[in-house]
């Protein structure tokens, strides 16, 4: 493995149907070299900013008609540095990914390159009681000075893939375990093991009152709980 896109995108919503991506921030990193090799990030136009208390992205700017990027010259850019990896690495991928397939089409295709999950696809050489990004890079003795936004997001997994000393091996086997088939699975484990659900990475849908999760098939069979695929 050569190169690496290290990508995160900071949305106005969780919803990718009705949300928008308002910032795009990437980095080509050189896995032999352990350096970047171009990087940028960019705010997108947007009417508004529901999640402006988790991003931190003032809503008034974003409404400024002057913002030198739209969503399809940021994600052109983008995928112009996507030419460059074997692959696309982010932290809670399928978030980032659902949001790059929803954006308006700006080329004639998009990149096609498998997207790594730091959460679902990478194995961490510390385990962390929890999947977030400061919880990871705290345990592996990277400082966090910011957080939240899209280049800054992507400049701590850059530091903490720095420091990890088989990061290429790490990132082979992460990258063969993304290509595995992945299906939405949903816990049928009973009531009182809902803790057990939840530890292993389920999330609550009050709407369809399922715990699911979007996991490698291979992976439900080894939960020690049993799922079932949603229809």
């Amino acid at each position: 493995m050569e190169a690496i896109l290290l990508a995160d995108f900071e949305c106005s919503g969780l919803d990718a149907t009705k949300d928008q991506i308002v910032e795009v921030g990437a980095i080509l990193w050189s896995v032999k070299h352990r350096c970047t090799i171009e990087c940028f990030s960019t705010l997108i136009p947007a009417a508004q900013n529901a999640a402006e208390v988790a991003n931190g992205i003032p809503v008034g700017v974003l409404c400024n008609p002057n913002l030198p990027s739209s969503i399809k010259s940021a994600l052109g850019r983008f995928d112009d540095l996507a030419e460059y990896a074997d692959c696309i690495v982010a932290h809670h991928a399928e978030f980032d990914r659902g949001f790059y397939a929803a954006a308006p089409k700006h080329a004639e295709d998009r990149t096609q390159l498998a997207w790594v999950c730091t959460i679902e696809d990478f194995i961490w050489p510390k385990v962390t009681a929890s999947n977030g990004l400061v919880a990871k890079a705290l345990a592996h003795g990277v400082g966090v000075l910011d957080a939240h936004r899209a280049l800054t997001d992507c400049q701590t997994i850059e530091r903490c893939f720095r420091v990890i000393p088989d990061i290429d091996a790490r990132l082979e086997a992460a990258l063969a375990h993304a290509r595995l088939p992945k299906a939405e699975m949903i816990s049928t484990a009973p009531f009182e093991q809902k803790d057990l659900v939840k530890e292993h990475g389920f999330h609550w849908d009050p709407g369809r009152k399922v715990w699911h999760r979007t996991m490698a098939i291979a992976d439900a069979a080894k939960l020690p709980f049993r799922t079932r695929e949603a229809r």
